[in-house]
């Protein structure tokens, strides 16, 4: 009885994660910039599931990244000064490769 249950929480858990996975996905692609931080968690999903959840997450991630890769500037152009709002876009698109890198 107590491994029925185990199962059954298993599976409860990963449709749970299966969820978050298409949420945060639907979101990053709606508004990158402004859920860019849920990155982290698709992330922690993959990192905290089994097999399927780690190739679903894998394969979200995949999309996501395909869609919002950024424009990658040199380092004259880090170096310029800038608006507030080009800094901010600096800072989406770094956290974004930082992420990226970890995989």
């Amino acid at each position: 009885m107590a491994e029925v249950e185990k199962d059954l929480s298993v599976k409860e858990d990963n449709e749970k994660k299966k969820l978050r996975l298409a949420e945060i996905s639907t979101s990053m692609l709606m508004d990158p910039k402004g859920n860019i931080k849920n990155l982290k968690e698709m992330l922690q999903i993959c990192k905290g599931g089994d097999q399927e959840i780690l190739i679903l997450g894998l394969k979200s991630l995949v999309v996501v990244f395909k869609d919002i890769i950024p424009w990658l500037p040199t380092d004259k152009e880090l170096a310029m000064v800038v608006s507030k709002d080009v800094r901010k876009t600096r800072l989406y698109e770094s956290t974004l490769l930082n992420v990226y890198k970890v995989q």
